[in-house]
């Protein structure tokens, strides 16, 4: 039994306005619900084989997606009866304009004040698996669903789908990447933290 029970969070949905890269030439698109989707479910598929406790907050994405109220109050309900919960969302970033530009590039976890110390843990992770620019751990307490989570929280963007980073992005092997170091981070909280 694993030592938390971490909530699995696949950020956005499939409506959610201006969550998608441009089209390349080739007609070619990231949605970014769509990343987020996958991830959460390699990462769910590695917690499960290896008995650590986690539920997912969204799995059909037109359900409740785009309501990060709903999210919220998700975090809510199991807090109120679980003890020792962390809550983990999963997304990937966006530098401004609507055209690729290759300026944007790399990875950062965002925190609430109680998320802090596990921010780092998988800022490490994401940094030494995926191989991108390390952008660093940042306070995320302007992000809603960070900010009302009455637990530890962190927020981690795992590339710029409008930038140098979106042909990694598309490949089912940059995904598994980034769903492993998620798990490698959590293995790395079941032993440290108390």
């Amino acid at each position: 039994m694993s030592r938390f029970h971490y909530i699995i969070d696949p950020g956005h949905g499939e409506m959610t306005h201006g969550k998608r890269s441009p089209i390349t030439e080739d007609g070619r698109q990231l949605l970014e619900y769509e990343f987020n989707q996958e991830v959460a479910g390699r990462l769910s598929e590695l917690l499960t084989a290896h008995n650590i406790r986690h539920s997912v907050t969204i799995t059909q994405p037109r359900n409740h997606a785009d309501d990060v109220q709903f999210r919220a109050g998700y975090t809510k309900g199991l807090t109120d009866v679980l003890d020792d919960v962390i809550f983990v969302s999963i997304h990937g970033n966006a530098g401004p304009g609507n055209q690729f530009n290759d300026q944007f590039t790399g990875v950062e976890t965002f925190a609430n004040a109680k998320g802090e110390e596990i921010a780092e843990i998988f800022q490490k992770h994401l940094v030494r698996r995926t191989k991108l620019r390390n952008r660093g751990v940042k306070d995320g307490r302007w992000i809603y669903v960070l900010r009302n989570a009455n637990c530890p929280a962190i927020l981690t963007e795992n590339g710029f789908f409008n930038g140098a980073d979106f042909e990694m992005m598309m490949t089912d092997e940059f995904r598994m990447e980034v769903a492993k170091a998620h798990f490698e981070a959590i293995r790395e909280i079941e032993k440290k933290i108390k």
